[in-house]
């Protein structure tokens, strides 16, 4: 993905997951490196400064990573919560990428028909999971109007506000 391909993509060109990222230290380096006092994201911050720098990114369809993780419902708020405080403390990524609400609802489009009609029993599951994060993204979206000690519970990272 490039610069360029925002205007197709949206968020989604500089959307990145650490969880399976590599970086050329080059690049890395040129775009001043990881923020230090992000909450979260910290991956999509660099890779949209590396995109607006002229780098580029690429995925691989191939690539596998297994995620040791599973999340509880609280689990989930409390990590859209985050998510939420990113977008609203690096507002600079939404002007330049565009917003993220309409991928929310290809996601929910694209989860109902991978789950429908095989695995319909956990179409409950899912629906009330994407209701939850919504509601945490929404939070954290207007977390500088929360007092610290709600932003502490809300957060899956409670040692950012202090």
């Amino acid at each position: 993905k490039s610069w360029d391909d925002r205007a197709r993509l949206g968020f989604k060109a500089a959307f990145i997951s650490n969880s399976f990222a590599a970086y050329r230290l080059k690049a890395l380096k040129e775009v001043g490196g990881f923020p230090d006092h992000t909450i979260v994201s910290e991956d999509t911050f660099v890779s949209a400064r590396m995109l607006k720098a002229g780098w580029l990114n690429q995925y691989c369809a191939e690539a596998c990573v297994y995620h040791s993780h599973h999340y509880s419902y609280a689990d989930e708020f409390r990590r859209y919560f985050d998510i939420g405080v990113f977008h609203s403390s690096q507002p600079w990524i939404l002007d330049e990428f565009g917003a993220v609400e309409g991928e929310g609802m290809r996601f929910v489009r694209s989860e109902t028909e991978f789950l429908c009609p095989k695995q319909l029993y956990l179409l409950p599951s899912a629906m009330l999971r994407t209701v939850i994060k919504y509601a945490g993204f929404r939070f954290g979206k207007h977390a500088l109007r929360l007092p610290v000690f709600l932003k502490k519970k809300l957060s899956m990272y409670p040692g950012y506000w202090d």
